[in-house]
């Protein structure tokens, strides 16, 4: 009995045993058979269609106010009046302070008064002569006398001509010894403090008429075939963009510079730019209608040969040879080896060989 319960024991740990053997080879099995499945790969897309590509011209430089002028003390003297500010807008001739101009207008009451003695002895001086005319004519004077009354009315008339001159002297130093805005615009800079000393050709102030802002500044040798008078152009400040256009343009490069120089002037109505700034302008050089392109990283090059990826309606991954036309910033014109409709891999790109599978995911398609 005894043996009998043994060898059926014995049985049931074989037929165990070999089941659970039987069930790993199975796992394993299947394990390799999934291991076989193949993955596919996700991938970004873009439809490839007929866009339009603008090409700039880029061009970097310091933004001045349209008119932007240094006032000079025409004279020296003490400031005693101030009549604008710091950031305060001024109309041409308009005052802007004066110096102490009591001794300039002594000297201008002198100089009226001497012309005014020059001018009663210029009378006398016609009287005298109208006289000797006519008694030289009825020979009751001599020649001499006659020549004489004529060199009086010369001496006269010089006298006159030489205070009236002084006269406009005066009166324009008592004119300078006022600062007058010579343009219309904001007060940039301003040195006048009652009570101090100005010399003559000391800046008095700085205005800038910033209505207008033009950037001065060059482009090469490269980019210059590309730009045309009435261009337009943009720059962007402050989140804003702010456009304008080319008014001038150089032939040639500027001494001591490869650069040709450049002239643009942009419209500043609301105050968003300031005399000073440094801008990176785009000029709209030429723009590419009807063309298909897409970004230079989307390239692959392989012999000399430039290919991309398209995914076609099996979901499979294709090299595509392409034939490149211009580059216009991190854009290449296509010229022939893309359709429209194809689905451009833009990411994932480098994952890829022929015939992978694919799980394509559409993109923005950017310009």
């Amino acid at each position: 009995m005894k043996k009998t319960i043994l060898i059926s024991l014995i049985a049931v740990l074989f037929i165990s045993a070999c089941g659970k053997n039987n069930g790993d080879l199975t796992k394993k099995k299947n394990f390799k058979a999934e291991n076989k499945k193949e993955t596919a790969l996700v991938v970004m897309v873009e439809n490839v269609q007929l866009r339009s590509l603008d090409k700039f011209v880029r061009a970097t430089g310091k933004l001045q106010g349209i008119n932007d002028v240094n006032v000079l003390s025409k004279v020296s003297g003490t400031i005693v009046e101030k009549y604008k500010g710091l950031g305060d807008w001024v109309e041409k001739d308009e005052a802007i302070g004066r110096i102490d101009n009591a001794e300039y207008q002594n000297q201008l009451d002198q100089a009226n008064a001497a012309m005014m003695a020059a001018e009663a002895g210029l009378e006398m001086a016609k009287i005298s002569m109208n006289a000797a005319d006519k008694l030289y004519n009825n020979q009751q004077i001599s020649e001499n006398e006659y020549l004489q009354s004529k060199s009086n009315l010369k001496n006269a008339q010089a006298n006159y001509d030489g205070a009236k001159a002084n006269v406009n002297i005066r009166k324009r130093a008592l004119d300078n010894s006022m600062f007058v805005a010579p343009i219309s615009g904001y007060i940039a800079e301003l040195n006048l403090e009652i009570g101090d000393q100005i010399s003559q050709g000391a800046i008095v102030a700085g205005i800038v008429n910033s209505d207008k802002m033009i950037l001065k500044t060059g482009i090469s040798e490269s980019d210059i075939k590309y730009v045309k008078k009435n261009n337009l152009v943009s720059i962007e400040v402050n989140d804003k963009e702010i456009v304008g256009k080319v008014t001038g343009l150089g032939i040639r490069p500027a001494t001591g510079s490869n650069n040709y120089p450049i002239e643009i002037i942009f419209d500043n109505k609301d105050n968003c730019l300031f005399p000073g700034m440094v801008v990176e302008s785009n000029i709209l050089a030429k723009t590419f209608q009807n063309v298909i392109f897409t970004s230079v990283d989307n390239l692959r090059e392989k012999y000399d040969t430039n290919f991309v990826y398209i995914i076609n309606d099996d979901n499979r991954a294709e090299t595509r040879v392409v034939e490149l036309g211009e580059q216009v910033r991190n854009f290449i014109i296509i010229k022939s080896g893309l359709n429209i409709g194809d689905r451009l891999v833009t990411d994932g790109i480098d994952s890829l060989s022929e015939n992978s599978l694919v799980k394509a995911r559409n993109g923005f398609n950017s310009k």
